[in-house]
């Protein structure tokens, strides 16, 4: 008889479960097969962002609330999961990373992209609308910068939640 040795059985549970090796493990951002999405993934959420929209305009929201709101959440969700995630796992720089290099993306590249190939009207966008953008900006860099430097904790977490909500909320009023 010849004798084989066997990889220990944690070794197949973990590559089954994870879909790496264990020694790429530590490259991969989650343990499942996120490199692996569904086409439906992409239908799901064109058919969500088209519902959302037709309802806001059945309720007379316009336009530009519905960019800022539903759009917005839409485009985002994938970002707020890569955050909840590498928070958890305590990848703190992923997590935080993820957001402040998304917001610089968006305004700089996509928004420069855009206005280059066409100018952009900038139509239904109030002055509170960047009033609030420059707020969320401003207090992002000074949580980061005092209170407790470099950490962002919950209460931290609960007030810029009770800005959005806050925010929201006139959006959906005015």
């Amino acid at each position: 008889r010849i004798h084989r040795p066997q990889k220990p059985e944690r070794n197949r549970r973990h590559r089954r479960r994870s879909g790496f090796p264990p020694d790429r493990k530590a490259h991969a951002a989650f343990d499942s097969d996120s490199h692996r999405v569904p086409r439906r993934a992409d239908f799901r959420g064109k058919l969500f962002l088209g519902a959302a929209e037709n309802l806001a305009r059945a309720w007379g929201v316009s336009e530009a609330v519905i960019a800022i709101t539903v759009v917005a959440l839409g485009t985002s969700l994938p970002e707020l999961i890569t955050s909840i995630v590498a928070a958890v796992k305590k990848n703190y720089e992923l997590a935080f990373g993820n957001v402040i290099g998304s917001n610089i993306f968006n305004i700089l590249l996509i928004l420069g992209i855009s206005s280059a190939a066409k100018p952009i009207a900038i139509q239904g966008v109030r002055i509170e609308d960047f009033a609030v953008m420059i707020f969320a900006s401003f207090c992002t860099f000074l949580v980061s910068c005092t209170f407790r430097p470099k950490y962002f904790d919950r209460i931290e977490g609960v007030f810029f939640l009770i800005c959005y909500v806050g925010y929201t909320a006139y959006l959906l009023a005015r």
